[in-house]
């Protein structure tokens, strides 16, 4: 194709010839623009450990499980009363003056009063009159159990010391309560239950103790409760053996303290 332009003033028209291949390449349609695709969803860094991570304020499903045993449910299950109100609440400084007060029903004196209470069926008449009694004690963590699995009763076996020191001092034990089908007393004791998790953090201890390690001070609140189904030294790991089957049994509360005198 040919255009005319002017050219300067000394000189005449000049043909300009534009080639065929910028013309064509002029007059070619425009091309659209590459799609722009936005860059993938970074994942977090460890996805496994957020699909874990529970949703803040929800319960580990453990708080809540209802109690699967056989022997004395009621008394596991409820806390003491008196006249039909709560039992008061006696405090003791350690554990050592808990076994003070529990020495007047000494184990071999309650099978005697109490044959009925070793039969691993014995059930859910309530609680003796000893029984009738919410204790108030500080004691230190040694370890704790989930009794999970098929033949679990759901509680959390909690075994306390009296010592900060590994293997050191008496232990007792006591039970956070799997939860009753049905009562006012549920409330407490899940809170019970949400308590403790809360103070051991990771619990792996479905089916098994896990030692605590250093111990836990902590202040325990609950009634007293004669396991006459087990002999002393029957249950527990072999660094915390009970030196009773006098329990606290149900936990009523559980709250750690600051290291105190050991």
């Amino acid at each position: 194709m040919l255009r005319l332009t002017p050219a300067s003033s000394s000189r005449p028209w000049t043909l300009v010839l534009i080639t065929a291949t910028a013309l064509l390449g002029a007059c070619a349609p425009l091309r659209p623009a590459p799609e722009q695709v936005p860059p993938p969803a970074s994942e977090p860094a460890h996805p496994a450990e957020s699909a874990a991570r529970a949703p803040a304020g929800v319960d580990a499903p453990e708080v809540n499980e209802r109690y699967a045993g056989q022997y004395r449910a009621t008394a596991k299950t409820r806390f003491a009363l008196l006249n039909g109100a709560p039992a008061p609440t006696e405090s003791f400084a350690d554990l050592e003056a808990l076994r003070a007060f529990l020495k007047a029903q000494i184990d071999v004196l309650m099978r005697r009063r109490y044959a009925h209470l070793g039969g691993a069926g014995a059930d859910a008449s309530g609680r003796v009159s000893e029984e009738r009694h919410n204790v108030t004690v500080v004691a230190y963590i040694h370890a704790v159990k989930h009794e999970s699995g098929a033949h679990g009763d759901r509680d959390f076996h909690i075994m306390l010391g009296s010592s900060a020191t590994a293997g050191g001092g008496i232990f007792m034990t006591a039970e956070a309560s799997a939860l009753p089908a049905a009562g006012e007393q549920r409330p407490q004791l899940a809170q019970a239950r949400r308590a403790l998790l809360s103070i051991l953090g990771t619990c792996r201890c479905d089916g098994r103790f896990m030692p605590v390690s250093p111990p836990i001070r902590v202040q325990v609140t609950g009634s007293l409760f004669f396991d006459g189904a087990h002999g002393i030294g029957s249950v527990g790991p072999p660094y915390a053996k009970p030196y009773t089957v006098w329990e606290i049994h149900p936990l009523l509360s559980i709250e750690a303290i600051a290291a105190g005198p050991q």
